[in-house]
């Protein structure tokens, strides 16, 4: 697609850990080549902290991630979303006026839809990337570390875990310096392959055949690592 760059082998977590690590502000369209209209996606980007995510899909907008997890009923989304588009007001803000969601639960939301976007790219190997830079706009952001900590954590696609990470034969090494995003400590399987890359530089084939989970648990544990800044 026109302006846009293909997604290779490795590339989405160094996208994320970029745009987190460098401060930036602005947002990282996604593009998915799917049959007929390809599916829109962006990242939105605050100071380097994940501020919402937006989509072309309607089942990942917010209105429908929040009454598939039965937060909103479906005749509250009707009702706000005529508002939304009579007063050109994002969803979130109309129903925290409404009363249907308060500052806290409107972050929660977010925060289910960001997760539930970024793991369903995850699962895409045909995708294209462009990042366009903005100005800081002061808007409330999301928890940035522990999405990227846990973003892999619910992937079942071992093969789709292996692109992200680059692939089998990828040397993976410990950041130095690292690129490390606060807010968020290495869960124990993280650590112990820390530990292992404290060590040298070995291959993410190696790095499997080592670790005392199984395959695709370190391959989630890498995703997240490798969005960190502790592994590149």
């Amino acid at each position: 697609m026109a302006g846009l760059t293909p997604v290779g082998p490795g590339d989405l977590p160094r996208l994320l850990r970029d745009a987190a690590a460098e401060a930036r502000s602005g947002r990282l369209e996604l593009a998915e080549l799917a049959p007929g209209n390809p599916i829109r996606r962006a990242v939105h980007f605050e100071g380097g902290h994940l501020a919402l995510v937006s989509s072309s899909a309607t089942a990942e907008r917010l209105g429908e991630t929040l009454v598939r997890s039965g937060r909103l009923q479906l005749f509250e989304l009707v009702r706000a979303t005529t508002i939304v588009a009579r007063d050109h007001k994002r969803l979130g803000e109309v129903l925290r006026e409404a009363g249907l969601l308060d500052a806290g639960q409107l972050c929660e939301a977010l925060t289910l839809q960001a997760r539930t976007l970024l793991q369903r790219v995850l699962l895409v190997q045909r995708l294209s990337w462009k990042w366009t830079r903005g100005e800081p706009t002061g808007e409330p952001t999301l928890p940035t570390a522990s999405l990227f900590q846990g973003l892999a954590g619910a992937a079942t696609d071992s093969a789709a875990m292996r692109h992200a990470i680059g692939g089998d034969e990828r040397v993976l090494r410990r950041a130095i310096p690292p690129r490390v995003l606060g807010g968020a400590a290495p869960d124990a399987l993280q650590q112990e392959l820390l530990r292992r890359l404290d060590l040298g530089a070995v291959s993410a084939r190696a790095l499997v055949d080592g670790a005392s989970a199984n395959e695709l648990a370190v391959q989630r544990a890498l995703v997240g690592l490798l969005c960190l800044g502790q592994v590149t």
